[in-house]
């Protein structure tokens, strides 16, 4: 006989101690808050894709910290999208990562280096010198990351 379980309330989550080792509650069709030692609450989806057990993390149940916190129902909803996405053949946790690249493809640093460097007033041999230093020491293939997390909200001035 199947275990029946029964589904979690936002009390439940907001209650659930710490303890020494993580541990998980189960709120029923593969989704379940994670709770590790230092007391951080994170929902996770679990799924088979090609025989493979894996792991898709929706998101943190913090409700006191209001940006950033997935209630209980919002986890329930992204669960039914990962399920969807599971049953038509797309790994989510690739498609994740592939639709934030594809988010900030046009906001990588070498893009913003590029527009900084065309909006300089500059005599031209030491505008050609920063074009020059950008391309050989910022901008290499690895340093092509986004840069929509930064926390700078104007470029720095020259003078």
């Amino acid at each position: 006989m199947p275990k029946i379980i029964k589904k979690l309330t936002h009390k439940a989550v907001e209650d659930a101690p710490a303890r020494k080792k993580p541990y998980r509650l189960n709120d029923g069709d593969r989704l379940h808050v994670m709770i590790r030692p230092s007391g951080r609450k994170t929902w996770q989806v679990s799924y088979t894709l090609d025989g493979k057990k894996n792991t898709y993390t929706v998101g943190d149940f913090n409700p006191r910290l209001r940006a950033g916190h997935i209630s209980l129902q919002e986890a329930r909803g992204r669960r039914d999208e990962v399920i969807a996405l599971v049953r038509s053949g797309i790994d989510p946790n690739r498609h994740k990562i592939e639709s934030q690249v594809k988010n900030c493809k046009a906001d990588t640093f070498k893009i913003v280096a590029q527009q900084w460097h065309e909006q300089g007033h500059w005599v031209a041999r030491y505008k050609k010198r920063i074009l020059s230093s950008l391309e050989n020491d910022a901008l290499p293939a690895k340093y092509e990351s986004c840069t929509s997390k930064a926390k700078i909200k104007t470029p720095i001035a020259s003078s």
